[in-house]
């Protein structure tokens, strides 16, 4: 379930604002490409080895390296989040509905450190209009919260990237019995996966020494410790996990630093 989280957060902290300006179909797919490979050294870091943008006709390309093995790639979650999060990507560029009236389309590749293709999705308009349009769970879940990151001192394309990860919840595990539901940034800048458990574990979370266990057990996953150089990077200093049962009561919560690590 964590490696789920990881990746979904991995995807928010990559969702970049690209800009073209130029009036043509291929000036502006080219304008496109250019300025995405400008800001690829900024989506470097331990989750990400590579990003690079390339046109191919009417298609733009955007692929993603990762710095990890293919077993140790949450492959499920890329293939649920993936699509979405390019979609929500395009949709923040000034041209991106010109372009996709002309039939531009955009392909995403993810590839494991060895090249192992993980995903590979082209979206034409009509994909990505219905992958863009609110329609999520999350959003009938938390009608009347605040809007992810809004209170944060997140950067505003952060914000929007908050916005469209959860447009992309819940992220489900059955066998672990829980689905993200909400991930934000709060007042106190700090990183919050609000996390819906089952009523089986909703009561053992509340048994003494089960929440002990579930802390170590966050510690000592690899994917935290590689997680947490990117977020140290945008002000957040804790990792929050709000457990809550069916009705949205907390249960249970898990605050993680760097110290613990």
């Amino acid at each position: 379930m964590r490696k789920k989280i990881f990746a979904v957060w991995s995807w928010g902290a990559t969702c970049l604002t690209m800009v073209g300006c130029m009036k043509s179909k291929d000036d502006r797919i080219r304008a496109t490409v250019i300025e995405f490979n400008k800001l690829s050294p900024q989506i470097r870091n331990e989750v990400f080895r590579n990003a690079e943008a390339e046109a191919s006709n009417d298609t733009i390309k955007i692929s993603f390296v990762l710095n990890a093995y293919p077993d140790e790639v949450d492959k499920p979650t890329y293939n649920k989040v993936g699509p979405a999060m390019l979609a929500g990507m395009v949709k923040q560029l000034p041209d991106s509905e010109s372009l996709l009236d002309e039939g531009v389309k955009f392909q995403v590749i993810y590839m494991a450190n060895d090249g192992t293709e993980i995903l590979n999705k082209v979206l034409g308009k009509s994909q990505i209009v219905a992958l863009t349009e609110d329609k999520s769970r999350f959003f009938n879940a938390n009608s009347g919260k605040p809007i992810p990151g809004s209170k944060s001192r997140l950067a505003p394309d952060m914000k929007e990237s908050l916005r469209m990860m959860n447009q992309n919840l819940p992220i489900v595990d059955k066998e672990a019995g829980t689905s993200v539901t909400r991930i934000d940034v709060n007042e106190k800048n700090e990183l919050v996966y609000t996390v819906e458990v089952t009523d089986e574990l909703a009561d053992a979370l509340t048994t003494e020494g089960t929440l002990d266990l579930v802390r170590e057990e966050i510690i000592q996953d690899p994917n935290l410790r590689r997680m947490f150089p990117s977020i140290l990077r945008m002000g957040i200093e804790v990792v929050h996990y709000e457990y809550v049962n069916k009705k949205g009561k907390l249960v249970a919560d898990v605050r993680i630093t760097q110290n613990d690590l």
